[in-house]
């Protein structure tokens, strides 16, 4: 385990280690893009639900940050309200304060950890019928969005060009979120 906030540290070692690592967990950030660069295998956890830069390959998986709306938690199987929401008010609108996204626990993380590593020791990678659900509506979602301001614009076009993505969220933690 390599912490990069401790003395040691240069973008060579960051490099290195991501380059030659097994697999790489972290957030949407920028070394996540770099072990897309060198095609590792990603796990992903606080994923904003509006991003959608994650989970290109069968062996990805990750974990969307909670959405709460009013204090009140929003099921993934309901997030989709979510998209069409944002896609269609502008950044300053009042109702957005009501949105609230939420890290996930340690528990959390763990799981989607010990999930990736019985996948890989198992050597199986097909989705579960939920996965697949949640995969479609998501991909039926962002195609049949309209955008009223440049803002969404550009995460919409994002995500219509990333597409083809065949990683998933997390099955354990679909189910214990649907």
């Amino acid at each position: 385990i390599y912490d990069p906030n401790s003395e040691v540290k240069s973008d060579f070692l960051d490099l290195h280690l991501i380059k030659n690592c097994s697999f790489y967990i972290g957030t949407t950030s920028g070394p996540m893009d770099v072990a897309e660069l060198f095609n590792k295998n990603i796990l992903t956890a606080n994923i904003y639900p509006d991003t959608f830069n994650y989970l290109h390959q069968k062996t990805c998986s990750g974990i969307t940050k909670h959405l709460m709306l009013d204090n009140s938690k929003i099921k993934i199987s309901d997030i989709f309200k979510y998209y069409e929401y944002y896609f269609n008010h502008p950044w300053d609108s009042e109702d957005r304060d009501n949105f609230v996204f939420v890290d996930n626990t340690d528990e959390e993380i763990l799981q989607l950890v010990h999930d990736y590593l019985d996948r890989i020791n198992s050597n199986y990678f097909k989705l579960s019928d939920l996965q697949i659900e949640f995969n479609n509506r998501l991909i039926g979602c962002i195609k049949s969005m309209k955008v009223t301001n440049s803002t969404s614009y550009y995460n919409l076009l994002y995500a219509r060009l990333n597409l083809n993505f065949s990683g998933s969220i997390s099955n354990s933690f679909l189910q214990n979120n649907w």
